[in-house]
């Protein structure tokens, strides 16, 4: 292992307009020093953080707040995200939730971590989440949020509203059921339901705090879509 480059060296490499596959070069170089000075954390940063990192680079990177090329260098170099359990606590989860959205290299690491999605979950970080991403979650208790980000992701495909309806098991423990039978009413499609999916719709509104008028209604609305 190299101690260090010299500095008039990483001058040099500073200045030069790399190519990409001499930024690659340039990675494997600087993976096997042991002293990683401020000119070469420098030229990092003058390109996007997509490269696994050796863990004296790494910690340069978290010793100067860039937390978000911390968690991307430290990942891919890794790759995994299990380190995520130790420094949880110590870092904003909003930053590491950033990286999640803007970074899709990391989500299948990201995604393994249980204690990541568990702060998704807790932080209720649903709105920008994809259809895919929300049915990590499908094992959850579904909450006003998630419900609302899972129905927003399937609207318009009465198929996939139906299947997730009629096979979601815990509808019927959401904690506010009073919105969650609005925000059901709210993406019910235009075409017919399965039984099972009004059969659990049923099971929101008939639990609910809704006035008798409106459960009414619903019933009437669920009858038309009935399949029979």
């Amino acid at each position: 292992m190299i101690e260090r480059l010299v500095p008039s060296v990483e001058k040099t490499i500073f200045e030069l307009d790399m190519s990409d596959d001499e930024f690659d070069s340039f990675i494997e170089l600087i993976n096997g020093i042991n002293d990683v000075s401020d000119t070469i954390i420098k030229i990092l940063e003058k390109f996007s953080c997509k490269y696994g990192l050796a863990d004296n680079i790494t910690t340069a990177f978290l010793n100067k707040d860039s937390i978000d090329r911390y968690l991307i260098g430290k990942t891919l170099w890794y790759e995994n995200f299990s380190f995520y359990t130790n420094i949880k606590n110590t870092i904003d989860f909003e930053i590491v939730f950033q990286v999640y959205k803007d970074t899709p290299i990391m989500q299948n690491y990201m995604e393994e971590n249980e204690e990541f999605l568990d702060a998704i979950y807790e932080n209720n970080n649903f709105d920008d989440l994809d259809a895919r991403q929300l049915a990590l979650f499908k094992d959850r208790p579904v909450t006003a949020n998630l419900l609302e980000a899972q129905l927003k992701s399937i609207k318009n495909a009465g198929g996939l509203f139906d299947n997730y309806i009629a096979n979601i098991s815990s509808l019927s423990v959401v904690s506010n059921t009073t919105t969650t039978f609005k925000l059901i009413r709210e993406y019910l499609p235009e075409n017919s339901l399965s039984d099972n999916a009004i059969k659990n719709i049923k099971k929101i509104f008939n639990h609910s705090n809704l006035p008798k008028g409106e459960k009414t209604s619903m019933t009437i609305a669920l009858n038309k879509l009935s399949s029979n």
